[in-house]
């Protein structure tokens, strides 16, 4: 079987794409389009999987005149994807979201082939609900946002976690310490914002060695972040680590007690895999707010704590670390959630519809 895979921009559409990709056999031949030396184009090529690039470009949201341009950028990238889908005659088609994905999904769907999307936020973004309108599957992470799309055949799949990231929780033997550890993180650029709030809480919390602190800064921040601990002669050792990036984040997830982070999907789907109770602090930079519904939906799971940029401070944050009963309450809830393999049931139903397509034929 053939299948041709897009999404891009983000990791938070990537790594699903990848996820989604495992989950097809050995023998199937996979085909990934994407944007030219983007983030997409580096992963995708790292792992062997054969890459072919379109013209693409997002809407400027500020300046409306150069939309002009991403408009005939667009034009090239349906001609392109035309091109793709004819010389590559795809059994399938999926796109994971992010602009890059509209033209090679559209187009997949003009030409009469099976044609899927997954949507990994709780508030759509709009190159998926364009695309939902022609496609014969849209694939959610969250449930209760069936009508935010123009198609009847709206799945409940949850977000799927790459294969390495399972395997490397699989095989973790974690020992539990006395102390609680904390872990924080502002994805893999970091976030001044989240620095700036764990900074205030190191330092009314360093001298307490019942409590470990591990904060990622991302590499940007790192040397003024330790600069300015230094500066308030906090020691960093035992409970105090400080990294520019995490290459074992599975293994730190698997050891905290707590994550303090964004609300970006795929950090999401990490957390509820290892199972790891969460202070989600929404980016309100992002399109459409979508980190803030992405969040509200974990506290209303019960899997997490949610706190706007605007409400929250380290006084707070230093509460809910000191508050055993709120991790506790937590852990429980997850206790009763299961953790399914989301890119199985996605594959399972791709699977159904190019059963039912062959019968026709």
């Amino acid at each position: 079987m053939k299948i041709l895979v897009s999404g891009g921009g983000t990791g938070g559409h990537i790594y699903p794409a990848i996820s989604i990709i495992e989950s097809f056999n050995e023998n199937d031949e996979i085909l990934y389009v994407g944007k030219k030396n983007s983030m997409e184009s580096r992963l995708i090529l790292d792992l062997g999987i054969p890459f072919k690039s379109i013209t693409i470009e997002g809407f400027n949201r500020k300046n409306k005149i150069k939309n002009i341009v991403v408009i005939l950028k667009l034009i090239i990238g349906i001609i392109q994807s035309l091109f793709i889908v004819l010389k590559f005659k795809p059994d399938v088609v999926i796109g994971t979201g992010g602009y890059v994905s509209g033209p090679v999904v559209f187009v997949g769907a003009m030409l009469n082939k099976k044609t899927f999307i997954h949507e990994q936020n709780a508030f759509p973004g709009v190159t998926n609900r364009i695309l939902s309108k022609f496609v014969d599957k849209v694939f959610v992470s969250y449930t209760g946002i069936e009508n935010k799309f123009k198609n009847d055949n709206v799945i409940f799949t949850g977000n799927p976690v790459r294969k390495k990231f399972k395997e490397i929780v699989e095989t973790l033997e974690i020992t539990k310490n006395d102390y609680i550890t904390v872990l924080s993180f502002g994805g893999s650029g970091g976030a001044k914002f989240l620095n700036d709030l764990m900074f205030e809480v190191i330092k009314k919390l360093h001298y307490n060695k019942e409590i470990r602190i591990i904060h990622v800064t991302g590499k940007k921040y790192y040397e003024e972040f330790l600069i300015n601990i230094e500066k308030s002669e906090i020691k960093v050792g035992d409970n105090i680590q400080i990294f520019d990036y995490l290459y074992e984040m599975p293994k730190y997830m698997m050891e905290a007690d707590l994550v303090i982070s964004r609300a970006g999907a795929i950090s999401i789907s990490e957390l509820k895999y290892t199972k790891t109770p969460s202070i989600l602090i929404p980016s309100p930079n992002v399109t459409d707010n979508h980190q803030e519904f992405n969040a509200k939906m974990m506290e209303k799971d019960g899997l997490a704590k949610m706190i706007l940029e605007k409400n929250i401070n380290s006084d707070k944050v230093v509460k809910l670390i000191e508050s055993a009963e709120f991790i506790n309450d937590i852990k429980l809830k997850f206790n009763n959630y299961d953790n399914e393999n989301v890119s199985k049931i996605i594959y399972k139903e791709i699977m159904k519809e190019v059963k039912k397509w062959k019968k026709l034929f």
